[in-house]
């Protein structure tokens, strides 16, 4: 994805109803593009199962935050 302004960045995976499955990054970034990878597994560490999942990157300066969703799909 691509980072579309310098400031703090949350990288989450939800699951279809919007809860969330493991946070990928959350921290400082900077703008350009980056690549992450999931490795299928829930924040315990279990493998999820397999279905439509969301990418969502938030990123917040000061001001209001930008927030990019992408759809994944995960086979298994």
């Amino acid at each position: 994805m691509a980072v579309p302004r310098a400031g703090r960045g949350r990288l989450t995976i939800c699951g279809a109803d919007g809860r969330v499955v493991r946070v990928l990054l959350d921290g400082a970034v900077e703008p350009g593009t980056r690549e992450v990878a999931w490795d299928g597994r829930d924040a315990s560490g279990r493998e999820a199962a397999g279905g439509v999942y969301f990418c969502c990157l938030s990123v917040s300066p000061a001001g209001a935050a930008d927030v990019l969703v992408r759809k994944i799909v995960l086979a298994r």
